[in-house]
């Protein structure tokens, strides 16, 4: 039996696909219309892992702990995070920029970089969507799509 599309936990975040640590914000809360989404990502996080080992966990925690700080300071909502990348949605591109620039800034003498970018638009998931994420995870194509990932992360 495939898990639940979606499940409310006690604290109100909705846990997606019943993935472990699939967190996201209820609908409520994320911003509507014209919004900024920000996405970032460590750059050769497979490759930091692999020779920096419990030094780089300690890093990627640290990085986790600084940047929701960042984002929580500019009202961004933090739609997901994978393993180190974040996809946060704000209400305006103003609040979007600002929170890359103080993001950088609050790891510019940490032993990771971070990929930033940012996009304005109009986004919508349709049930359609909904559908197709829920066939990915069930198939197994998400992991496919994130070992392509991690191999060209090298």
């Amino acid at each position: 039996m495939a898990p639940p599309l979606v499940e409310v936990t006690g604290g109100g975040a909705m846990v997606i696909c019943g993935l472990p640590g699939a967190y996201h914000p209820r609908m409520a809360d994320l911003p509507t219309g014209t919004v900024t989404l920000l996405f970032t990502d460590i750059e050769g996080s497979t490759r930091l892992l692999t020779e920096r080992g419990e030094a780089y966990l300690a890093a990627l925690a640290e990085h986790r702990r600084s940047l929701r700080e960042v984002f929580a300071r500019h009202q961004g909502v933090e739609v997901d995070t994978q393993g180190d990348a974040f996809f946060c949605a704000f209400a305006s591109a103003r609040n979007a920029v600002a929170a890359a620039r103080d993001a950088q800034e609050s790891l510019r003498d940490g032993p990771v970089r971070v990929r930033i970018g940012i996009h304005t638009g109009e986004p919508q998931l349709t049930a359609a969507e909904i559908a197709t994420i829920k066939k990915w995870i069930e198939s197994g194509a998400l992991d496919n799509k994130a070992a392509m990932l991690a191999k060209n992360d090298k």
